[in-house]
């Protein structure tokens, strides 16, 4: 078993994207929103909207369901918003 040479407390890791013209904000805000927390935006029965390839009316569900955010009731069906970030679910 090999040993580390840096002490753990010391050790980071790095996200690197290569691309250009890449929405900065948007992917820390992403990344940020995929720390665990007890605390969402939204609660069981709030009104929001969803992205579904568009911006629809829904009602939430339930929170932390099976790893995801959020589960939306969007008319006859249910959805996952996988987190807590205006691109998947915002106020209506």
């Amino acid at each position: 078993e090999m040993e580390w040479g840096i002490p753990e407390a010391e050790r980071e890791n790095i996200f690197v994207f290569i691309g250009k013209h890449l929405d900065h904000d948007w992917l820390r805000d992403c990344f940020m929103a995929c720390l665990v927390s007890d605390k969402l935006r939204f609660a069981v029965g709030d009104k929001v909207q969803c992205n579904v390839g568009k911006f629809e009316d829904g009602v939430i569900v339930k929170q932390w369901d099976d790893g995801n955010a959020y589960r939306i009731k969007v008319g006859g069906d249910e959805v996952w918003a996988p987190i807590d970030v205006d691109s998947y679910v915002k106020a209506r």
